[in-house]
């Protein structure tokens, strides 16, 4: 017979009992709230014991029944869905949208969440015959500075085809013309998945020829630039390039290259 402890969430209290119940335990004790300091010592379930946020359970069990009810606890994941019960929009705007929901929390408190709603973008890691990357250079005002980047740019409204979005963004960035079919799609990445639902794909495309003047979007000032494999990859180590997709997109280069 073994005296047992079981430090856990407060947000799996009822789930705890099933469990209990399930396996003819009838005789323990919950304290629904623990008021203590974390110790590295101490055995606790999932998270450290947070003052008013877990629970302990006291009981004395047969080695075995012990060893099983410790097991299954530890197995058990929070249903980590935040709902959505209100929704108050801040501002509408060209790019993107701002909102703020009102939502219910895994252990059935409610909070809020600033949100921005972003259609979406594409970009391309893109290479010239002469196996030079092709960046363009751009003031960011973000920022407050000019910064080094792949050619991307934000899908249109109702525009499905990616492919056809990041074609035509990079003729105008840059004057490469490509094929649809010469796109290899590299990956999704969500830019800022904290509160922003932007979602950029990337593509890669090599071998690429000159084909006229860039032409950017009205109010955007581009300076195009293209360096050897080697030097894109020195200005990603130096920490020159900061753009996340530019750096994504140069990580995967280096790794198709199998540079170090």
């Amino acid at each position: 017979m073994k005296r047992v402890e079981i430090y856990f969430d407060s947000y799996f209290i009822d789930k705890i009992k099933e469990e209990m119940r399930e396996y003819g335990i009838e005789q323990y004790t919950i304290i629904p709230q623990v008021y203590s300091r974390w110790s590295k010592t101490l055995k606790h379930f999932n998270s450290h014991v947070w003052p008013g946020t877990d629970s302990v359970l006291v009981t004395y069990l047969e080695d075995e029944q012990a060893r099983e009810i410790m097991r299954l606890i530890k197995i058990m994941k929070i249903d980590l869905e935040e709902k959505t019960i209100g929704v108050e929009k801040i501002f509408e705007g060209k790019v993107l949208d701002l909102e703020v929901h009102t939502v219910t929390l895994p252990n059935g408190e409610t909070s809020t969440r600033e949100l921005i709603n972003h259609r979406g973008a594409v970009a391309i890691l893109a290479l010239t015959k002469e196996d030079e990357v092709i960046l363009v250079e751009q003031y960011r005002k973000a920022i407050e500075a000019v910064t080094l980047e792949i050619p991307a740019g934000k899908l249109e409204p109702g525009e499905d085809n990616k492919k056809l979005a990041a074609i035509r963004e990079l003729q105008e960035e840059t004057g490469y013309v490509v094929e649809e079919d010469s796109l290899e799609k590299l990956c999704d990445v969500h830019v800022a998945l904290g509160y922003s639902s932007e979602l950029i794909t990337i593509y890669y495309v090599d071998n690429l020829e000159y084909a006229g003047e860039i032409d950017p979007d009205d109010d955007e000032f581009i300076n195009l630039r293209k360096y050897k494999i080697e030097e894109a990859f020195k200005l990603l180590d130096d920490n020159v390039i900061t753009d996340s997709k530019t750096m994504l997109a140069l990580a995967y280069l280096k790794n198709r290259k199998g540079a170090k």
